[in-house]
């Protein structure tokens, strides 16, 4: 039984990473999408003369 739990135990842990892991994903990717780029921001100040 001890051994079973704790099978159970690393795969809801490994599901729960994956979980994590795509939420922040996507959270990044909307963010860098949807926010505007700082490295454009600095060309369009360096290229004003």
């Amino acid at each position: 039984m001890e051994t079973e739990w704790v099978g159970f135990g690393m795969a809801s842990l490994g599901s729960w990473l994956m979980i994590a892991g795509w939420t922040i994903g996507l959270f990044v990717l909307g963010w860098w999408f949807f926010m505007p780029n700082p490295m454009d921001r600095d060309r369009k100040n360096k290229k004003k003369p």
